[in-house]
């Protein structure tokens, strides 16, 4: 359904998870989309099949993430994880952990993206007045805390900046974002 590209091998390198749609569509729009191919292609059923199981991981992975999340008296991010059971992101806090759970869970080595996958919530979050840029800065070092620890050295991509994206203005945003973020953070990941 066009959520997950590349090759596999041992430890999935090549793997590219669509982040963007990933963010724009959620669980529940990833599931639709993933119904209607099968639809379209019944012959590739168990592959369908394949793709909500995954999904349905993923929803237990938010599930049980949430309630250790309430344990630990975190009510704020179990609320967030509860609701991505549910709808897509509506933050860019709430999209980051989307990301974060789908690298756990996947192996991503590599992000993309994540200027076009983030940088309209982020934006959204800073018109609203939910955001300023220190927040935001903070909040992606967090980011990059958690990639550091699922990643190795010689992986963790993002991508920024460039021509011909979409809404360019909110990756800019992004991109200034996570700029700040890694001179901040002095460490080789992500790069």
């Amino acid at each position: 359904a066009g959520f997950i590209s590349g090759c596999a091998d041992t430890r999935t390198a090549g793997i590219m998870v669509n982040f963007t749609r990933a963010v724009e569509r959620g669980l529940p729009g990833l599931r639709q989309d993933v119904e209607r191919a099968m639809a379209k292609n019944p012959g590739r059923r168990d592959f369908y099949e394949a793709c909500l199981y995954t999904l349905k991981t993923v929803d237990l992975c938010l599930e049980d993430y949430a309630a250790k999340c309430r344990a630990a008296g975190r009510d704020d991010m179990a609320d967030i994880l509860c609701a991505l059971r549910s709808a897509a992101p509506d933050s860019y806090r709430a999209a980051v952990q989307l990301v974060i759970i789908l690298t756990i869970l996947m192996r991503t080595c590599n992000y993309g993206r994540l200027d076009i996958a983030l940088g309209d919530l982020m934006d959204a979050d800073f018109r609203r007045g939910a955001l300023d840029f220190e927040q935001a800065v903070r909040q992606t070092i967090g980011f990059y805390d958690l990639l550091d620890e699922c990643n190795v050295i010689y992986d963790s991509r993002i991508v920024i900046g460039g021509r011909g994206r979409p809404h360019p203005e909110a990756a800019d945003r992004f991109a200034l974002v996570a700029m700040e973020a890694v001179r901040r953070c002095h460490r080789v990941v992500p790069v």
